[in-house]
């Protein structure tokens, strides 16, 4: 599990790398909103899938579990 816990991480910023990215190249506020609406939830989800498969079933899983739903709620 922590195998796959740290390949979720990578990916995961790797998708915040690429929203970075889309917020320096991107011409307008509009385009720079979508780029990052929707790579950012991408990245902050496998983030926090990773966190809950490194951590195991413990409190702290749960805590990352509810603070996915609030993100997944927000966006």
């Amino acid at each position: 599990m922590s195998i796959a816990g740290t390949v979720l991480i990578a990916l995961g910023l790797a998708f915040m790398v690429i929203t970075a990215l889309g917020m320096i190249r991107l011409p307008d506020f509009y385009s720079r909103v979508h780029a990052v609406s929707k790579s950012e939830t991408l990245g902050i989800t496998l983030v926090l899938f990773g966190l809950i498969l490194h951590e195991g079933a413990t409190m702290v899983s749960l805590k990352i579990g509810l603070i996915l739903v609030f993100v997944a709620v927000a966006n």
